[in-house]
């Protein structure tokens, strides 16, 4: 409460202790009659804090005042007028509004009511004098005014109540379809034309102010109703001003009001066409046209910047669409439409009369004539029609999008479902066969009940039926799969439609080992082939990674103790361990025998179902042996892991974040029902790679491409994301399953690089003629608080167009440094790189004040080759990646804020080894950064291996590698990279890191800062 208000009772309270107890009620009441916010603060107060022998008359009178407070006119159950108030439905500019029941006329209405009960006269004079101009109009695509009313000074307006969503919250889930667009749009128009007739201007027309019944009939809401203070809202940007609409007053809501609202000019009916041309272009998009992180800077939009051209956006809008949405947009209003009656004459060459408005005129008049049966039968057709629409308008645009965004499980779901309503709509049938596949499957024994849900997925199962089944359609996508039958065991996994070609033989209950799940040999849904093509029996594999819970209790039990448990020889830098020599390796932070991460022998509090992680390969061997198991083998373990899903698997996993998750709680699950095989700790397995062990799939702290990376460490290594599972098998495996892995070799000693007449030939294949790029900016994300966010794309030269995503800084002054970024493997699987790309990555960047451009290259995200692509196919991707990193060059230079002078390359590990093309050729780059790189130990031809092309490279490089990289070895691939490179000594380091092909980022951030600061020069900052 104000002080001057708190002065105000105060005043009150002494000048009613004056008077006798009993005429206290009557002077408050007198006195709060001209302020009826006052009755309510005067009497919470007397009933809060009076005391003393008149506490019972007092808290009466409190009572009475908390009654008599107009508040209550509008609880539930009260009486206003002929009005019975049902409930609160929501809030306006400047009023709330209640539903309610007209016990005169036995309808349901709403009651808008003046939200300040003592505003000023001017305020009232709006609210009332606007209504009264809406009530003049009788459209069926305008809300209809009943009746102005007040009591106890509070003004209402009571109004048609209409059941349905604004447009806003129908948008809520994207894009319209475009014919539903065009239908609203015409009726849009026409309540416009009827309006603007009258001389009547909206001001405010969004979707929040238009209401869709369910039968597709559009209501423009608040029609004439200003808004009165100014106000900059951080959630909706609306901008309100005066009750007059004068020149240099704003008024309207910033994302969708006119050039001339934005700037406080008189307006007229074409504000309302722009308006309109707002709404549409986001009916159309599923985004706002004008957007930004506050008010102030959606006005600057508006006034100077035009949204990309519709149809960049979504091709299937008609062109005249396009055109006609445009026009609306123009920021001349002398170039817009005049009024509504001139939108809706163009928008009937495109749709004609609306569908809707012509529906509902003819109910009326049906029951007009009072031909109640014809009314029924217009009911059916019109709920036939609203089918057939939802089908065209709405399910087919979202199944195409989730075609493209490969959710094919949903998309049959939403498929069926449409086609049941417009079964011979041609569109629809052609997605059908995009998304359902007839597919059969038996079970040993039949009878089985099958359901299935999307991968991932937490929904509930949807039922097929029971087996045997027989050309049942299923959706043509990855999906878990359950299979139960009573008296066996219930089977969970992950499958795609090659499931349905077999039979599958489920297990009695019983012989499951608890805990493990069963990974057998015919398996047609898995991929055979990851195993090497090894046929491998029948084994079980634990479902979860062994938790914390689990190796307490293998040390409660003396497991480090228990000799029998470690059967292998302990040998370390070339020398053998006695037992209690090695134990002597295995503590915890307090010296106890245990875990590395672990003190005095526990584990972390609240941890008991988290993998346990921080043991050796030793410990790991030790522990199976314990439970009488085993520690997969690498065919073992790559059999089960599920690598044929790796876009799928990623999504559901446990990588780059701040710690490990308990076991099962990432829904990433492998064909056979194995969760965490990728991500959460990386898990030894048995295999020895020369003194190495193998160690696979990846851990929280590494990137996700490390999933299927080949990787094995020092056994004794104890890493914070070093955990494992283990295995059982039934029947002796084949004794090539247990063979050390030999890693591929290549002696660059004996090697020359192609000559310089060879390399001319080389040339010719990276080579392009520049062509227009016909860039465009396909949209701004300015809600980050260090930079700013574009996504761009332009035309390649070899027919495609590429998307890039440009980050600017905020706090240093243009022309900005660049950093083109390539990124890691894990770009070559994940289809998207809306969800792919993460500025946290390079963030320190953009905070030192460099700008990043991170091209969508060749190969990568929604760019990402076929699984299937043959050898030319994946040459001639490095070709085009070499040309979409010129070709981004090209695209930063036609950019006046970026310094083109001062432009860096950053790779990662795939992005790095491929940089070595370019950086041979391009001049334009002015240093390099390249983490994780270095030479292949596999043969390529010639015409794609750096190693013909390093020895050209002549810019200034720093290579950033981890000391204990399995994927590039130190001695073998790293460094004769470095020394291969042909940049001249003084200007070429290479940095080495503990850890291996993934190290700790923190020791690269200073060190790439630093040689970007030497060679692009230092930043400049505001």
């Amino acid at each position: 409460m104000q002080p001057e208000r708190l002065l105000q009772i105060e005043e009150l309270f002494h000048l009613a202790s004056e008077r006798p107890a009993s005429e206290w009620e009557a002077f408050l009441k007198e006195a709060c009659r001209e302020d009826a916010r006052l009755y309510r603060e005067v009497a919470l107060l007397l009933d809060q804090s009076v005391t003393g022998p008149m506490d019972q008359p007092v808290m009466q009178m409190a009572g009475s005042l908390l009654n008599d407070s107009p508040e209550n006119h509008w609880a539930d159950g009260a009486r206003v007028g002929t009005y019975e108030i049902l409930g609160r439905i929501g809030a306006g500019g400047m009023g709330e509004v209640y539903k309610a029941r007209d016990t005169r006329l036995k309808r349901i209405v709403a009651i808008k009511v003046m939200r300040d009960c003592n505003a000023g006269e001017q305020e009232r004079l709006r609210f009332l004098q606007e209504a009264r101009a809406a009530s003049a109009l009788s459209h069926p695509n305008i809300v209809q005014i009943y009746e102005l009313g007040s009591i106890a000074r509070c003004d209402y307006i009571v109004m048609e109540f209409i059941e349905g969503q604004t447009l806003a919250q129908r948008m809520a889930a994207g894009a319209l379809g475009v014919h539903e667009v065009l239908d609203y749009a015409g009726q849009i128009a026409a309540a416009l034309a009827a309006a603007h007739a009258t001389r009547i201007v909206h001001r405010d027309i969004k979707p929040a102010n238009i209401i869709v019944t369910g039968e597709g009939v559009l209501k423009i809401l608040d029609f004439g109703l200003a808004k009165i203070e100014y106000v900059i809202s951080p959630t909706d940007n609306t901008v309100t001003a005066g009750p007059v609409t004068n020149a240099n007053t704003i008024m309207g809501t910033a994302a969708y009001m006119s050039p001339e609202q934005a700037e406080g000019k008189a307006v007229d009916a074409r504000s309302d066409i722009f308006s309109t041309g707002a709404t549409l272009y986001e009916m159309f998009c599923g985004r706002r046209a004008f957007d930004g992180d506050s008010a102030m800077n959606v006005l600057s939009k508006v006034l100077r910047e035009s949204p990309p051209q519709l149809r960049t956006l979504r091709p299937e809008i008609p062109k005249e669409a396009e055109r006609i949405v445009a026009k609306c947009l123009e920021k001349d209003p002398q170039a817009r439409y005049e009024t509504g009656s001139e939108l809706l004459r163009d928008l009937k060459g495109i749709v004609g009369p609306s569908a809707a408005i012509a529906a509902s005129r003819w109910r009326i008049g049906a029951l007009a004539a009072g031909l109640v049966i014809v009314t029924a039968l217009a009911g059916w057709l019109l709920y036939r029609n609203s089918l057939a629409r939802w089908s065209r308008n709405e399910a087919l645009p979202q199944i195409r999008s989730m075609v493209e965004k490969d959710d094919l499980t949903e998309a049959f779901e939403l498929t069926k479902t449409a086609l049941s309503y417009t079964p011979d709509d041609p569109d629809l049938k052609q997605l059908w066969f995009h998304v359902a596949m007839p597919v059969s499957l038996n079970t040993t024994p039949p009878g089985a009940q099958v359901s299935y849900r999307p991968y991932g997925g937490k929904s509930s199962w949807k039922r097929v039926g029971i087996t045997p089944l027989k050309n049942v359609l299923m959706p043509w996508s990855y999906m878990s799969v359950r299979i139960e039958k009573q008296g066996w065991e219930t089977l969970e996994i992950a499958a795609a439609l090659a499931i349905f070609e077999s039979n599958i033989a489920l297990t009695p209950l019983g012989q499951l080992p608890e805990g493990m799940v069963a990974v057998p040999e015919n398996s047609s849904w898995a991929n055979p082939s990851i195993s090497s093509g090894m046929q491998l029996p029948d084994y079980f594999l634990d479902k979860y990674e062994v938790t914390n819970k689990q190796f307490k209790k293998f040390i409660n039990e003396g497991g480090y103790r228990d000799r029998k448990h470690w059967p292998q020889p302990f040998r370390r830098y070339d020398q053998d361990l006695q037992f209690d020599q090695a134990m002597l390796q295995f503590r915890d932070a307090t010296g106890r025998q245990a875990p590395a991460g672990w003190e005095l022998g526990a584990f972390p509090a609240n941890q008991p179902d988290f993998p346990v992680s921080g043991v050796s390969w030793y410990e790991a061997v030790a522990y199976c042996q314990s439970v009488g198991k085993s520690l997969p083998t690498v065919p073992h373990w790559k059999r089960a892991a599920g690598f044929g899903i790796f876009a799928h698997i990623l999504l559901h996993s446990n990588f780059k974040n701040a710690g490990p998750a308990p076991v099962g709680a990432n829904s990433g699950v492998s064909p056979f029902g194995a969760f965490d095989m990728a991500g959460n700790v990386k898990e030894w397995l048995w295999n020895s790679v020369d003194d190495r062990r193998a160690i696979l799939g990846g851990g929280w702290n590494e990137p996700s491409y490390m999933f299927d990376d080949a990787d094995a460490q020092d056994p004794f290594t104890r890493g914070v994301a070093y955990g494992f599972r283990c295995a059982k098998y039934p029947v002796a495996i084949p004794p090539a399953a247990l063979d050390p892995i030999k890693k591929n070799t290549r002696d660059y000693s004996k090697e020359r690089p192609v000559d310089d007449k060879t390399f001319e030939t080389f040339q010719k294949a990276f080579a392009y003629d520049k062509t227009p790029l016909e860039a465009k900016t396909d949209y701004v994300d300015d809600t980050a608080e260090l930079w700013r966010k574009e996504k761009v794309s332009f035309r390649t030269v070899y027919g495609e167009r590429m998307s890039g995503y440009l980050y600017l800084p905020r706090n240093a002054k243009p022309p900005y440094q660049t950093v083109i970024l390539a990124p890691s493997g894990g770009a070559r699987f994940l289809r998207s790189s809306e969800t792919g790309i993460h500025p946290q990555d390079f963030s320190y960047l953009l905070q030192t004040g460099r700008a990043v451009f991170h091209p969508v290259f060749k190969g990568t995200y929604e760019r990402r080759l076929a699984d299937d692509a043959g050898p030319v196919v994946q040459r001639d991707a490095k070709f085009q990646f070499a040309k979409d990193t010129f070709q981004s060059i090209d695209y930063l230079e036609s950019r006046p804020e970026i310094d083109h002078t001062r432009i860096g390359y950053y790779g990662t590990s795939f992005g790095a080894w491929l940089g070595i093309f370019p950086l041979a050729f391009e001049t334009r780059l002015k240093a390099a950064v390249l983490n994780g790189c270095g030479l292949l130990t596999i043969p390529l031809p010639p015409e794609v291996d750096i190693f013909n092309f390093a020895p050209r490279v002549r810019l200034p490089v720093l290579m950033l590698n981890g000391k204990d990289d399995f994927a590039y070895s130190l001695e073998e691939q790293t460094k004769p990279l470095f020394r291969l490179l042909g940049t001249p000594g003084q200007d070429k380091k290479q940095s080495l890191f503990d850890g291996g092909h993934v190290f700790p980022v923190q020791g690269t951030i200073s060190e790439t800062l630093a040689w970007y600061d030497r060679y692009l020069g230092p930043v400049e900052l505001k």
